[in-house]
């Protein structure tokens, strides 16, 4: 009798822990049928969500305004993904390569303030289109003589170069999440030597624009 119970206790807690053993596996396999279903989800929508390339381009001088420097450019906004962009719109900025702000981090701050607020503004981008905008960015003086003052105090002259750099970001919606994208860019500003330098200065005066360089900064705008 004594042995018939202690067999029957075994038997009882052998089929406990094989109980305790299946629920575990059990929840680990729907732990991992959750993760295949979310890595399948984020597949879909990656492949089937819109996504917006931009190029630019020079389309005049760079001119010393009263207010400022200012660069005529046009962006050319194409829809390489397979559903409309929706709210899509742009925000540039002209601004010095050098001064009290290190550029990819400024680039970061810059584009994080378009990351909500948003609102109903922008247009939609269907795919295979392309979007065209012609806009003049304008460099303050505030902005080109904090890099002025930046190079001052290695070099003992007040006539500076300044380094122009064009950032901003791409920003638009899509449908299917009603998540907000980014498409980042950051291109530098140099001139061809004309009259003997190459410099970007007031004292040197308006660069045509056959005379200027669009140039991808070495660092990757980032993209979201």
């Amino acid at each position: 009798m004594a042995f018939s119970a202690e067999l029957v206790l075994w038997v009882g807690v052998g089929q406990l822990l094989a109980s305790i053993i299946a629920a575990i596996l059990v929840l680990r396999s729907l732990s991992h049928s959750r993760e295949a279903v979310e890595l399948s989800r984020n597949a879909f929508v990656a492949d089937n969500r819109p996504w917006l390339s931009v190029k630019i381009e020079l389309i005049g001088p760079l001119r010393w305004e009263a207010d400022g420097l200012t660069l005529p450019v046009r962006f050319f906004i194409r829809n390489l993904g397979r559903t409309p962009a929706l709210r899509a719109g742009i925000a540039p900025l002209f601004c010095c390569m050098t001064g009290t702000t290190e550029p990819v981090k400024r680039h970061a701050e810059f584009c994080d303030g378009f990351r909500s607020g948003m609102g109903d503004i922008g247009t939609t981008i269907f795919p295979e289109d392309e979007y065209i905008v012609d806009w003049t960015v304008l460099m303050t003086n505030e902005d080109s003589e904090q890099s002025r003052s930046y190079f001052k105090k290695f070099y003992n002259v007040d006539r500076i170069s300044i380094s122009p750099c064009l950032m901003g970001c791409v920003f638009y919606t899509s449908f299917q999440k009603n998540e907000f994208y980014q498409t980042g860019f950051m291109y530098d500003i140099q001139s061809r030597p004309r009259n003997g330098t190459a410099e970007i200065s007031r004292d040197h005066g308006d660069v045509p624009m056959d005379y200027l360089m669009l140039r991808r900064h070495f660092q990757d705008a980032r993209t979201f």
